[in-house]
């Protein structure tokens, strides 16, 4: 099956999910991926703060150049329907680029090369599959350039395997990661028939599928989860059209449109930490939530009551009890209300209802109430930069337990925090959340406001 990627290359994939020999492959020899830790004098060079530059030897034809062993032959056979109503067949005696048993043959051949450039040679160099990125600073890597497509010079901006690393900052503590160039126009492009509503080809959604979750796994975290999640459930189900993947894409779409390239500090921030907890009871439904930052040393305790018509919402398309939303619903609440303040910042969740915890770390939900929710949390984490990790917290230990029931004088003498009152939303805000269908117009009217918010803020603080 031919491929034609970004640069007009065409790769050829040898699909053998069709044939179900990647379903019935199993490895038992696993690769530990790690750090690796360069140790060594520090010249004298270093005080002048040279600029450190980057490249990357993309091996060619990797998997070409790796035999398949004899035995393993039968394996590796590929048939296709001749003129004549026949069958030909052929045996693919090197590595088959579509196979499960390939990649992880590849990974440990490649994994032995970088030893032998660390180890051998002292490089600077790190791999991922064929890709090597090598590193080193500006009065030596004029020795190690080499001409040829494949041998690029050494650059403060180097592209390795779809990503693009910005080392101009380096002395500053700082790295920009993105996609490279054309990549996020190519699925862009792919998206908009989607949105429009016209009917896509499984190969499409295949291929739309794997470059969501490659192009939001390596630089943006999990905000195109939502998205992946409703490619693939469409996958399963055959479907290749409907109002489900038109949803998919305009989700898609608003978060690559909202997504900036990633900036990593070298200091560790410590995160931040969430709690919060919801309670339903009389038909009354409440929050409360409480959020440290170590960073700072604020404390703060935020609490409300959800609105009547929500409610409403949730109970007729929800059923009773309404309890996973209210629990959803004050998390998305915090992160919105303090859309100023979190630009950047890593973020511990504790949440002590799974259904709502698997929902955030999953993110996907077969309830139309939840999948609100989580959109519009994947939405805000997509244009603040924010990380969010989920956790669990028994209720008896979960500190938000006692702002969700009214108990504000008791939580703020346990836990010395600042009474910060309820959270206002915004009426596009609550729109979203009781939409039947995902609308972009909605979601980029939020987007624009907690941008603006977001960025005013930061300059503020410079």
């Amino acid at each position: 099956m031919p491929e034609l990627e970004e640069d007009g290359k065409v790769r050829v994939i040898d699909d053998f999910s069709a044939s179900s020999v990647n379903q019935s492959f199993e490895s038992h020899s696993h690769l530990v991926q790690q750090d690796t830790v360069l140790r060594g004098a520090w010249s004298p060079e270093m005080l002048h703060s040279p600029p450190l530059l980057a490249k990357t030897i993309d091996l060619k034809k990797a998997y070409k150049q790796v035999a398949v062993k004899p035995s393993s032959w039968r394996h590796a056979v590929l048939g296709y329907p001749d003129k004549k109503d026949g069958w030909t067949f052929a045996v693919s005696r090197s590595l088959p680029f579509g196979a499960t048993a390939s990649v992880y043959a590849f990974n440990k051949l490649a994994l032995a090369l970088l030893h032998i450039m660390v180890v051998k040679f002292h490089a600077m160099a790190t791999d991922f599959y064929d890709d090597y990125t090598v590193f080193e600073f500006k009065p030596a890597a004029s020795l190690l350039d080499k001409d040829g497509k494949k041998f690029v010079p050494f650059a403060s901006q180097v592209v390795t395997l779809g990503v693009v690393l910005n080392l101009e900052d380096i002395w500053k503590g700082r790295i920009t990661v993105a996609n490279k160039p054309g990549r996020v126009n190519k699925i862009c492009s792919m998206l908009a028939p989607l949105a429009e509503g016209k009917p896509a080809t499984r190969s499409q959604l295949a291929s739309l599928h794997g470059l969501l979750n490659f192009a939001g796994g390596h630089v943006l975290g999990f905000q195109l989860k939502p998205a992946v999640r409703m490619f693939s459930k469409a996958l399963a189900r055959g479907r290749t059209f409907g109002d489900e993947l038109r949803a998919a894409a305009l989700l898609a779409l608003d978060v690559l449109k909202a997504a900036r390239p990633r900036t990593l500090v070298a200091r560790v921030t410590p995160p931040m930490i969430l709690y919060t907890d919801g309670a339903y009871e009389s038909g009354v439904a409440t929050w409360g939530a409480i959020l440290l930052d170590p960073l700072c040393g604020a404390r703060w305790m935020f609490h409300g009551t959800v609105g009547s018509a929500l409610c409403n919402y949730w109970r007729v398309h929800a059923g009773e009890p309404i309890i996973c939303e209210v629990e959803a619903f004050a998390v998305a609440l915090v992160l919105y209300g303090l859309r100023g303040v979190l630009r950047g910042r890593c973020i511990t969740s504790y949440i002590d209802i799974d259904a709502a915890r698997y929902g955030f770390i999953r993110r996907t939900s077969p309830s139309l109430c939840m999948s609100n929710i989580i959109c519009l949390v994947t939405l805000l984490e997509a244009i603040l930069e924010t990380s969010l990790w989920y956790e669990r917290v028994p209720s008896k230990s979960n500190p938000s337990d006692l702002p969700s029931r009214g108990a504000l004088e008791e939580a703020v003498k346990r836990f010395g925090v600042l009474d910060k009152g309820d959270v206002a939303v915004s009426e596009h805000v609550l729109s979203m959340l009781v939409s039947k269908t995902y609308d972009p117009r909605l979601a980029d009217a939020v987007a624009k406001a907690v941008r603006c918010e977001a960025d005013l803020m930061a300059e503020l603080c410079q």
